[in-house]
């Protein structure tokens, strides 16, 4: 009796572990997939050069390579995101994303900076610089977490994306969203 036990015993963790290895193959296939069509950005908790030091390797987001995939998968309605007056989760994202897409077009590398209570949605390293990046959809000026950032690393440079037209702020460069292209590399 002691025999048939063990051996049903072996037989049941067989397939445990089989089980585990076709999951496992189906979300390395998944994330295989997903990566022809998403962008990693990184979280970093320095915001000094190099960034890649500290890079958290467990922490990050992903946006979609393309706003029209984005809304696609996400089935918002057109006119949830047109509505001018009102304030909706939904266009930030898309308007992160939208930036985030822009950005790796021009060759940056994604990172966001994340402390206990402040989050910059983009920092760049351009040579020898850091620049944060705060993406806002109104012309809202402000910008708690930039401000922190600002505080805490003391940049040359920093950039609000937002529905703002061109000019400095508080010795924050305002960018329009349509003018998010112009960013070098």
């Amino acid at each position: 009796m002691p025999a048939a036990i063990n051996e049903y015993n072996q037989c049941d963790r067989d397939i445990v572990s089989f089980d585990r290895e076709v999951h496992r193959n189906i979300v390395n296939s998944y994330i295989a997939d997903m990566s022809q069509v998403s962008m990693e950005c990184a979280m970093i908790t320095r915001g000094e050069i190099l960034l890649s030091v500290y890079k958290e390797e467990k922490s990050f987001k992903l946006y979609f390579s393309d706003v029209g995939l984005l809304m696609t998968f996400t089935n918002i309605p057109y006119i949830t995101i047109a509505r001018e007056n009102e304030h909706n989760l939904f266009k930030g994202a898309i308007a992160e994303n939208y930036v985030a897409q822009q950005l790796k077009a021009k060759g940056h590398e994604l990172y966001y900076w994340k402390n206990k209570n402040n989050e910059v949605d983009f920092i760049l390293q351009e040579d020898d610089s850091i620049i944060p990046v705060e993406v806002k959809t109104s012309t809202n000026k402000r910008s708690r977490s930039l401000k922190e950032y600002l505080r805490q690393y003391n940049p040359r440079t920093s950039i609000r994306i937002s529905a703002k037209n061109f000019g400095i702020t508080d010795d924050i460069k305002s960018i329009p969203l349509y003018a998010v292209f112009c960013l070098g590399k």
